[in-house]
């Protein structure tokens, strides 16, 4: 009699031990788990606020770019009435000269813009209509010098470039949402683990949510931050 009772003590000890490993083995993979779902709510959280500041860095960005365009088109407009403003003075002034109104052909210069004035005056100081050789004669004023058709230049290329800082935080706020949307997946994936029994399996599930959180992860902290 003694030894099947001691067969079957020893199969009860045996049994129990091995429901002690498998517990302990649950334990250990479920503690496992609650850190990847640690994790993972922490970086969902992160990438989704960051998504949220890019996209509106992206949105102010893109006005501002259209701002400044608006801006460059006004400049540019007024720019283009000053300088044929300009021409149809120095037109004036050329009849005026020639018909000798001295008086009329000053009030005329007077008119000019600044910056027409400035190069009347320089050519003026050269001798002008007044000058003993026809290659000194010719008036070419520098118009691209209008101070607001620079400015339309200028503002031209703000908008330009704001633009393309624009596009680079939609760019940055799109791999953000990109990230959220994997982190959703590295839940799935710890979810459908936890409903394995079978150790293999349940580890490589696991595996797999750990090798995709480590991608998401080093993607979220090479991306810039605002």
């Amino acid at each position: 009699m003694a030894e099947p009772l001691n067969s079957d003590v020893a199969q009860e000890l045996n049994e129990r031990n091995r429901h002690q490993h498998t517990q302990r083995w649950e334990e250990l993979a479920e503690i496992v788990e609650v850190i990847f779902l640690a994790i993972v709510a922490t970086a969902t959280a992160w990438s989704g606020y960051q998504a949220s500041r890019w996209d509106g860095r992206e949105s102010a960005l893109f006005q501002d770019a259209i701002a400044y365009r608006f801006r460059a088109e006004s400049a540019s407009d007024l720019g283009g009435l000053e300088v044929v403003s300009d021409s149809a003075l120095f037109t004036s002034w050329l009849q005026a000269k020639a018909s000798h109104d001295t008086a009329l052909a000053s009030e005329i210069a007077a008119r000019f813009t600044p910056d027409f004035r400035a190069d009347f005056d320089a050519w003026r100081k050269t001798g002008g209509l007044d000058a003993t050789t026809d290659a000194d004669v010719g008036f070419k004023p520098d118009l691209e010098g209008n101070p607001n058709v620079q400015q339309a230049a200028a503002l031209r290329e703000r908008s330009r470039v704001t633009f393309v800082l624009g596009k680079k935080a939609d760019d940055v706020a799109d791999r953000y949402v990109r990230n959220t949307v994997l982190l959703a997946m590295v839940l799935f994936l710890v979810a459908i683990a936890q409903r394995f029994t079978t150790r293999g399996l349940r580890i490589g599930v696991n595996g797999a949510a750990f090798l995709l959180l480590a991608f998401v992860v080093g993607n979220l902290v090479t991306l810039p931050r605002l």
